[in-house]
């Protein structure tokens, strides 16, 4: 009976990490994507300086 109640603990505790994580990913990809912008936008900008 204890050994359920642990399992139970311990995949309730792997829930809530992999949630986390899977919040943090959201949020480092989108900072990726932001930044691959503003890289995008800003060769743009050599180009035209270049011209």
């Amino acid at each position: 009976q204890k050994k359920r109640s642990d399992l139970k603990e311990i995949s309730e505790e792997a829930k809530e990490k992999r949630n986390t994580l899977n919040a943090e990913a959201s949020s480092l990809a989108a900072k990726r994507n932001d930044l691959n912008k503003k890289t995008k936008d800003l060769i743009n900008e050599a180009q035209e300086l270049k011209v």
